[in-house]
């Protein structure tokens, strides 16, 4: 169910800003963009849910009013299933941040709140350190220098087998290039996490990523990995051709 419910807000985040360019600036209301600029940048801190307001001299909702609570802790991380949950907090890439390949494809410019918090969760990633104990051995950083695995600081209810995932967020990091220092470890990680990738698919001659064991809890586990490699090559795939969009702001237009 909760990757069934992942899934949906991934492609609704999607779906949502592609519905937003569709209506045309001449056509849509002032609303119905804050409305879609609100629902694809789902990474709000309490504090930034309880103080950002959009337009709010417009009298328009902000997104504490769309976004009930918070799921954007102040230190970056994500909890979910009571864990500290590296998974969930790779959905930003998922979701949110595939506005800058919709926008992109579309030629139009990309709404300022689709990287809304991205550098704060990366950040967390590879600097937030987690001591051994409380929690799990042998604690560190969930982003491990050097390597493709991750450290789950109260371990993982899915699988330890997901490079995908954070492999679209090195690519993200990367190819936007947001902090110099920090898109020069992405890029790193995406050759080292891009090599473990592929050596999962070279054990099978079908190119399936995963083995027996691996990710058995959920059977969309290809498919869902094809679609974040899908991701992360098209953002690739748009930079090398100079396609990606720059942001702006939808209402100077």
């Amino acid at each position: 169910m909760h990757f069934r419910l992942y899934t949906f807000f991934g492609l609704l985040s999607a779906l949502l800003s592609l519905a937003s360019i569709a209506t045309g600036s001449e056509n849509s209301s002032a609303d119905e963009e804050v409305r879609a600029i609100n629902w694809t940048s789902f990474a709000g801190q309490p504090k930034q849910t309880a103080a950002l307001k959009l337009c709010e001299d417009m009298l328009l909702k902000s997104p504490k009013q769309w976004l009930k609570g918070f799921n954007l802790k102040h230190d970056g991380t994500v909890i979910n299933h009571g864990l500290v949950h590296c998974d969930y907090m790779a959905c930003i890439a998922n979701s949110q941040m595939q506005g800058f390949l919709v926008f992109s494809l579309a030629q139009v410019p990309v709404s300022q709140t689709t990287d809304f918090n991205f550098e704060v969760v990366y950040r967390t990633l590879v600097e937030r350190r987690f001591d051994h104990p409380p929690f799990e051995e042998p604690g560190g950083t969930m982003y491990i220098p050097g390597q493709a695995d991750l450290y789950d600081p109260k371990g993982t209810d899915w699988s330890r087998f997901r490079y995908d995932i954070f492999y679209n967020m090195d690519t993200y990091m990367a190819v936007l290039n947001y902090d110099e220092e920090l898109a020069g470890l992405a890029s790193e990680w995406m050759q080292i996490r891009g090599n473990r990738i592929l050596d999962m698919q070279n054990r099978h001659k079908d190119g399936r990523i995963y083995a027996p064991g691996e990710f058995d809890r959920y059977m969309g586990r290809e498919q869902l990995a094809l679609w974040t490699l899908s991701d992360a090559y098209l953002l690739q795939w748009l930079a090398a051709h100079d396609a990606l969009s720059a942001k702006g702001n939808w209402f100077a237009q």
